[in-house]
């Protein structure tokens, strides 16, 4: 009797949950069919992406040359100047 009372309790508290009388299709979907469809974008935004490739490719073009630059001219600093002992650490 616990137990019919508990499950009346929790049916009653539920909400429904409908029921599947029908079948329904499933589409199966194959690698090649969904590698065929062609994505479309608009004429703006590639035009937008490629712009955007552009100055992705300069910005990284001067960092590196910035990085480059600054690595030579420590280099030709320190041979410019060499690290030579103080009289006083002799």
């Amino acid at each position: 009797m616990i137990l019919e009372d508990v499950s009346d309790h929790v049916a009653k508290s539920t909400r429904r949950v409908p029921v599947m009388n029908e079948k329904f299709k499933v589409k199966i979907v194959k690698k090649a069919d969904k590698a065929a469809k062609p994505v479309k974008v608009s004429s703006a935004k590639a035009a937008r992406y490629a712009a955007r490739e552009m100055v992705s490719n300069v910005t990284d073009w001067v960092s590196e040359f910035k990085t480059r630059r600054a690595d030579e001219s420590r280099v030709a600093f320190e041979k410019l100047f060499p690290k030579q002992p103080q009289p006083s650490e002799s």
